[in-house]
């Protein structure tokens, strides 16, 4: 694509950094899909995503309203050898919360020591109660915050 056009010609050679860079300022903008190009270009190039890559892609698209597409990133981390975290884990919460997929949200907070190593968060709990106000799952929020107590 262009990033690579634009690396040739400035004899620039691609890695990670420069990706992660592009993969955040497309989020930042809300072209989830200049950042699946960019992921798909990073594979193509045999660059390998860091967790950087991941949380920035996932931060896109929960801002894109892809929340699928956010699982998906999840998952695919997962089941690499990089260890995720809670900015991962957030943003792919964040990315229900903001489609009103409340169950999907609740699963991930509740199962977040087992994936990616630590306890959920303020972050996490809000994000969480958040989507199950949208969704008027109340009796949800009410175990949240029981939960987080």
């Amino acid at each position: 694509l262009l990033l690579q056009h634009d690396l040739r010609t400035s004899q620039l050679e691609a890695n990670v950094a420069v990706f992660n860079a592009a993969i955040d300022a497309c989020g930042e903008g809300f072209q989830w899909r200049l950042v699946c190009a960019l992921l798909q270009e990073m594979c193509d190039s045999h660059l390998q995503m860091d967790v950087i890559s991941v949380s920035a892609a996932m931060s896109a698209m929960e801002q894109g309203l892809q929340w699928q597409r956010a699982l998906g990133l999840l998952h695919d981390l997962l089941k690499s050898q990089m260890q995720g975290d809670a900015l991962c884990l957030n943003a792919a919460i964040n990315a229900c919360k903001k489609e009103s997929q409340w169950r999907q949200a609740l699963y991930l907070m509740q199962h977040m020591e087992k994936l990616v190593g630590c306890p959920p968060d303020e972050k996490s709990f809000g994000a969480v109660a958040s989507a199950c106000e949208r969704s008027s799952a109340w009796q949800s929020v009410l175990e949240i915050l029981e939960v987080s107590s």
